[in-house]
């Protein structure tokens, strides 16, 4: 019998002598109640009070003589025309246990209460056994009503049912286990959150599992940055790679510093928008931006589709590449086929601006140098003589026309048709034999795009 029955009450007659005992006396004093009637009181209770005395404290024995701290008190009756006292007899021991596991829960409640997160607790079932204030806001109830509950009166039964199973699992590892997860959940307000549970299973005096108390962390704000951060990683990355080959802005985010590598071969074609200074020169800032946008952006869609690389503009000048910065074998029809496209592509985007506006382009094939350099507004650029002489290919063209280098009709003429334009005068290079191409051999190069 748990102390908090540990109270005794004796009827005893004018003789002093037990006349009946209840099921209390036969805890505290370890006999049967059949055994303590007609017994002698003071056999039990040492100085018994007198009748009117206060409680009173006084030693007192089981009945195989073990020592006991009492408080008792008595009371004069009268029962069927006999007097008769009614004594009250209490543990002292226990009571003092009482009281102090009393102020100790309440030392611990006190504690719990000063905590800002939600604290629960619940025995091996499953059912509260206490909580804090901050979980009283959390699930919206008191104390009170919490207590002798299971999650299955508070919450959603499928919610209810994954944290009873959480539970299960927890309590199934024995004394010292402990469990953490994050979930979402719902606050009595009807707000979403964020938060992380932390369970641990407890144990009583004895060592043996007793149930678990857990706490949870809301991370809802410090869930709303990684979002954010995230989200602003994002940008930044599809930023660079807007501005850089996908596998240059890989490699500098994982090796920040100078790019460069040599490929043995690759096609770089420019292209210029021709008298556009002077045609500037009647527009207002906003219209030729708007025009320049609308000319590149067809440009870039067409590298695109092809495969190319767009390397960078130069004022109203475009350059693009293939074979870099993976290597491919038809690097030098794939900028044939950008540039032919470049050509139709034009007179469409003239059409539709009312500005008139030609091109001129050049193209050239071999070795170039191609990486990233500085720290600052990184761009990916080529380098060497191939990309010298197709940008010489192109400034010393012809409106209207692709001019090529012979190494570059060479590899190309089994399918595209060229004019040859004979040997030019070409600044830096000297007299160079030189090719206007045409076309594919019979082939829309726009429907080459499209098979790619």
């Amino acid at each position: 019998m748990s102390s908090a029955n540990r109270v005794a009450t004796l009827c005893v007659d004018a003789d002093g002598r037990i006349s009946s005992a209840d099921a209390g006396a036969e805890a505290l004093f370890a006999d049967s109640r059949e055994a303590l009637r007609g017994r002698p009181l003071v056999d039990f209770v040492e100085l018994p009070p007198e009748e009117g005395d206060p409680e009173r404290a006084c030693k007192g024995r089981t009945a195989a003589g073990a020592s006991l701290a009492l408080t008792v008190t008595r009371t004069r009756h009268v029962l069927g025309g006999a007097d008769v006292s009614l004594f009250v007899i209490r543990d002292a021991a226990a009571a003092a246990s009482l009281s102090n596991q009393s102020d100790e829960l309440h030392f611990l409640q006190t504690v719990l209460d000063a905590i800002p997160a939600p604290v629960f607790y619940k025995n091996t079932e499953g059912i509260y056994l206490g909580c804090n204030r901050a979980f009283e806001v959390y699930r919206g109830l008191v104390r009170e009503d919490l207590v002798g509950r299971s999650v299955f009166g508070i919450a959603p039964r499928d919610l209810a049912q994954a944290y009873f199973e959480a539970d299960a699992q927890l309590l199934a590892e024995g004394p010292g286990a402990v469990q953490t997860y994050e979930a979402r959940v719902m606050y009595a307000d009807k707000s979403q959150h964020d938060v992380i549970f932390y369970k641990a299973n407890f144990t009583n005096r004895e060592g043996e599992l007793a149930g678990l108390v857990g706490t949870l962390l809301d991370i809802t704000g410090r869930k709303e940055v990684e979002r954010q951060l995230a989200a602003a990683k994002e940008d930044s990355e599809r930023l660079l790679r807007s501005v850089l080959p996908e596998s240059i802005a890989t490699r500098l985010k994982k090796s920040p510093g100078v790019i460069a590598d040599s490929f043995p071969e690759a096609t770089v074609l420019f292209a210029d928008v021709v008298g556009f200074t002077t045609l500037a020169a009647r527009m207002s800032a906003a219209e030729l931006v708007r025009v320049l946008n609308m000319v590149f952006s067809r440009f870039d869609a067409i590298a695109a589709d092809f495969g190319a690389e767009k390397i960078k503009t130069i004022g109203d000048a475009y350059m693009v590449v293939a074979g870099v910065p993976e290597a491919r074998t038809d690097h030098v029809e794939v900028v044939a086929d950008v540039g032919l496209a470049m050509r139709t592509a034009i007179r469409e985007v003239t059409a539709q601006a009312g500005v008139p506006m030609e091109l001129r382009l050049g193209m050239h094939t071999g070795p170039v140098v191609a990486g990233v350099i500085g720290t600052h507004k990184f761009l990916y650029d080529l380098w060497g003589d191939t990309v010298n002489t197709a940008s010489r290919m192109e400034s010393h063209g012809v409106v209207g026309e692709i001019q090529v280098s012979e190494v570059v009709r060479e590899r190309l003429a089994d399918r595209f048709a060229f004019a040859d334009r004979g040997v030019v005068a070409i600044k830096g290079k000297g007299d160079m034999r030189t090719f206007l191409l045409q076309g594919r051999l019979g082939d829309d190069p726009l429907a080459a795009a499209r098979e790619r």
